[in-house]
This record gives C-alpha cells, sequence and structure tokens, in this order.
C-alpha cells in the first residue's frame, strides 16, 4: 500500500537520526568535560574580560576575530566557568551544519543522499583524527559557512535579492570567526554571480544583488565590530587579526613539508575517501566540478597548517565529494542487483563508515581518564589555577609566562599584559621584538602579584631567529623580586605539586608558581 511505503521511509527516517545522535554521543563520550585547552582558554578569557566591559584584543591580543569572543560570552553568561558548555554548543552549531550539508546533499544529488551525507560528515568533522575534540574557532565557523552555500544551492535558479542578502549576513559572520575562509566565499561569489548573469543577462539586476549582499555583510559586520570601533577604533583588533596574521602567515611555519604530513595522516587513515572518488569518473553529477574546487580551495586556505582543526571547514565539501562518490558507487554495483538496491546502499555506506572511524577506535575506546593522559597536554592547568587564585586577589594582576591563558580564565585573574600566550613574542615575525619591549614595559608598570611559569618547549616555540629581550628581562625579575612557592614535577608517568624545591626537581617541573617577594 502506498501509505505502507510513506510510514516506512519515516522509520528509517527516524532511525537514522537516531543513529547519528548515537554516533556523536560516541565520538563525544570521553572528552566533552575535560578542562579547556590553550585555545578554549584564549577565548574565554577574552570573552570573561569582554563580560566586564573590557575590550579583548587591547587586553587580550588574540588572533580570531570577534565572533568566537561572542560566541564565549554566551556560552559564560549561560553556564559560566565551565569546560563542557562551550562543547555542547559547538555541538550544536555541528548539529545544525549536518542538517544544512544533508538538506544540500539531498538538493544537489538527489533523495536519499542527504541521509548519507549526514553520517559521512559527522565522523568527519568530529574524529580525533582532525585532533579537534574542543570548541575551537572551526567548530563554530562550520555553520554560517554551510548556510552560505546552502542559500546558493536552493536559490541559485531562482535567487531574489533577499537571498544575497541572506548570503551577505551569512558570508560576514564566517568572515568575522576566521578571515581565511575568504577564498571560498569569492569564489561561491564569482560562480553565483557567472550564473546569475546567464540567466538573467541584466547588468541592473546582478548590480542589485551585489549591492544587497553587500549590505547584508556590512550591517552584520557593524554590529559585530561595534564595541571595538567605539573604543579604540578598532586598532588592537586590526594589529592582532590582520597585521600579525599576516606576517604569521609569511614566517615560514606554513610549508609543504608540513601540508606533507597533515596529507600523509589523512592518507594512513582515510585512504579509501581518496580512492573513491574514481567512481565518479564513468558519470558523475553535471556540476561536480563545482564541489571538487571548493574541496581544493576550503584545503588549500589552511596554508598546510599542521594543526588538525584547519581542516574542519574542508571536511563538509569532502564529505559531499564521498556522498556523491557512494551514490555513484551504489548505482554501478546496482545494475546488477537492481532488487536489491537498498542493501547494496546501506551495505557500501556501512563499509565505508567503518573504514572511516577504525583508525580512531582506539581513542574512542578510552576512558576519560586515559583520553586526558593521551590527548590533554596541560592537565595541571586546572590545578594551578586553583593555587594562583589562592594566593592573589581579585584585584591582582599575574603573568602567564607560556601560552596557557586558560589558568587565568580558570583563576579568574587579569594579565598584567595583553601578551596571554607568548607565541606572538616568539613566532619569527618583524613585530616580535616590539612585542617583547611591550610586555616588558607591561610588567614594569604593572608588577604582577604571581607569576606562573611553564616551562614546556610547546609553551614558547622559540625559534632561532626569536629575540631574547622577553626571556632575558623575566629570567632577572623572577630571580630579583619573586619567590618561588612550588610547581608540578613530572614523574611516574604523570605532573605532581611539589612545595619548596630544590634545583634538581626544577628541571624536572613543567610548571611553576612564583610569588612577588613583597607580599
Amino acid at each position: 500500500m502506498p501509505g505502507t511505503g510513506v510510514r516506512k521511509t519515516t522509520l528509517w527516517g527516524y532511525l537514522g537520526f537516531l543513529g547519528l545522535a548515537l554516533l556523536f554521543v560516541g565520538l563525544r563520550w570521553n572528552s566533552y568535560d575535560t578542562p579547556l585547552t590553550r585555545d578554549e582558554g584564549e577565548y574565554a578569557y577574552s570573552a570573561w574580560l569582554l563580560k566586564q566591559g573590557v575590550a579583548p584584543y587591547q587586553h587580550a591580543f588574540l588572533q580570531k576575530p570577534p565572533m568566537i569572543v561572542y560566541t564565549y560570552l554566551l556560552a559564560e553568561l549561560v553556564a559560566p566557568q565551565t569546560s563542557w558548555f562551550p562543547r555542547v554548543l559547538a555541538g550544536l552549531f555541528v548539529g545544525l551544519t549536518t542538517l544544512l550539508i544533508g538538506a544540500i546533499a539531498r538538493r544537489e544529488f538527489g533523495p536519499g543522499s542527504g541521509m548519507v551525507a549526514m553520517w559521512f560528515v559527522t565522523p568527519m568533522v568530529l574524529l580525533p583524527r582532525v585532533e579537534q575534540y574542543t570548541a575551537n574557532t572551526e567548530m563554530f565557523l562550520i555553520l554560517p559557512l554551510a548556510g552560505v552555500v546552502a542559500v546558493y544551492v536552493f536559490a541559485r535558479n531562482q535567487s531574489q535579492g533577499r537571498h544575497w542578502l541572506a548570503a551577505g549576513i551569512l558570508a560576514a559572520l564566517s568572515l568575522l570567526y576566521k578571515l581565511t575562509v575568504l577564498p571560498l566565499l569569492l569564489f561561491l561569489g564569482v560562480v553565483w554571480s557567472y550564473e546569475e548573469w546567464k540567466t538573467k543577462r541584466s547588468p541592473g539586476a546582478l548590480l542589485r544583488r551585489w549591492l544587497l549582499c553587500a549590505a547584508g555583510g556590512l550591517l552584520t559586520s557593524g554590529v559585530v565590530l561595534a564595541f571595538f570601533l567605539t573604543t579604540d577604533g578598532a586598532q588592537s583588533l586590526w594589529d592582532c587579526v590582520v597585521r600579525f596574521n599576516y606576517y604569521y602567515s609569511q614566517s615560514g611555519l606554513f610549508t609543504l613539508a608540513v601540508a606533507g604530513f597533515r596529507f600523509d595522516s589523512f592518507w594512513s587513515a582515510w585512504w579509501i575517501l581518496f580512492l573513491l572518488p574514481l567512481a565518479l569518473i564513468p558519470k558523475s553529477p553535471s556540476r561536480m566540478w563545482f564541489w571538487v574546487a571548493l574541496t581544493v580551495l576550503a584545503f588549500a586556505e589552511t596554508y598546510g597548517s599542521p594543526d588538525g582543526h584547519y581542516y574542519i571547514p574542508a571536511m563538509l565539501f569532502w564529505a559531499l565529494l564521498t556522498t556523491a562518490a557512494a551514490s555513484a558507487l551504489v548505482s554501478s554495483i546496482s545494475m546488477r542487483f537492481a532488487a536489491h538496491r537498498a542493501w547494496v546502499k546501506g551495505a557500501i555506506v556501512t563499509i565505508l563508515l567503518v573504514l572511516i572511524c577504525l583508525p580512531d577506535a582506539s581513542v574512542l575506546a578510552l576512558t576519560k581518564e586515559q583520553f586526558l593522559a593521551r590527548m590533554y597536554p596541560f592537565r595541571q592547568s586546572t590545578a594551578i589555577a586553583q593555587r594562583l587564585a589562592e594566593i592573589t586577589s581579585p584585584n591582582d594582576y599575574v603573568l602567564v609566562a607560556g601560552s596557557e591563558p586558560e589558568i587565568l580564565y580558570q583563576a579568574r585573574r587579569r594579565s598584567c599584559t595583553r601578551f596571554v600566550l607568548v607565541y606572538p613574542l616568539m613566532m619569527p615575525t618583524p613585530l616580535a621584538e616590539r612585542y617583547q619591549l611591550e610586555a616588558i614595559r607591561d610588567l614594569q608598570q604593572r608588577p604582577p602579584a604571581a607569576v606562573v611559569l611553564a616551562l614546556s618547549q610547546k609553551s614558547w616555540l622559540v625559534r632561532p631567529s626569536t629575540p631574547e629581550e622577553f626571556q632575558v628581562y623575566l629570567a632577572g625579575m623572577l630571580r630579583r623580586d619573586y619567590e618561588l612557592i612550588g610547581g608540578y614535577v613530572a614523574e611516574d608517568g604523570g605532573s605532581f605539586w611539589r612545595g619548596p624545591m630544590s634545583s634538581p626537581l626544577v628541571q624536572r617541573s613543567t610548571m611553576l608558581l612564583f610569588r612577588l617577594k613583597s607580599r
């Protein structure tokens, strides 16, 4: 009966969404409430400052545009001083993005493709393969980015002004999470404009659409940037987000060798996803070039970064390519088993999902404690933040000498310098020496009541060309004006607090806590 078919389809749809929810939980169950990482701490600390009316960028060096600060401000207002709520918020963004990817796939590749795309994109975004178990910028960025693509896909043949206005708003939100998505947005705009021109051949109509898109983008940008424009004219934001990132991208840290390392990582685990597109060669959808181009651009805009989370936007388009290739493979095999097409499709998708998830199965099977030990390098940050809060007052300025701003957020203490990470001081850019001298002036003008000194090389990333002024000044200041309270010593596979310390213990420490002698 026809009605039975409808009920059957609906039932399978519900089961598909239930399975997706279980898969999502399975990919996050041991990491959703782990302590904040340095990136999360940087965003959370900036949001905490903003909550008090203090401008980030001026008082907390931050490389990312301000949408991530507003996102963490929402988390701070709803569930202050927690690590799990930003992850829950990121999960919501990922869930909505997954629905958009499903809708895009169904529109582009036909009925039945939507659920397949959602099953592929979920592990490709959330697996440890992309080292993304945290609420990082890209986890939030993908929602407005997928929204821009969805507006284009659904409106490309019958677009109206409101579609271009919406695209401008979503494009601005994407850029205000991370500027590197600009090539993707420009490519999308060029393709959409060309298609509009072919359809209408009206310069006036195309110009009106561009103006509406620009209006949506400018209005959104004005709202997001208003606070920073009214504080210092957004000069500090420009210095951190544009000027520093420009030199950072030119610093030689992003190389083909690094890109090769990341490519090897993906190939060793997901070789099937590289080979699967071969199924598209005999007969591919007419617009497959568009999705291939978006995938290539999304990988290119990572600039060969070693950080896995940079690649999360690329996973959206790679998942769509995988969906199209899987559909082509199903069609090819089903020619011999036409009566069992549904079973063929289910078997192929299941095998692909198993192959995608299997390389990371050992991480997914870890307990929370085991996950922390394996994946989280600075587990003592929460504990040392508590000790820092105990020996200082809420009005005191402190210094975290390293790149662990989560300590500042957890301790609820203001940094005496805007450089809450030392990376900008250490990176081989023309700005490093100026930044170091600025940090030294901050220490002289606001001597910190306490100092947390991180000793891990990963906290500093000192390069041969790194200026030495800050490190020299810091060492002299600690020796002259501060007393060592204690620190965390690496022993027996862990890191444990030790009070008064001998030199051998200092050499084995991961973090040290100092207090101003006059206190």
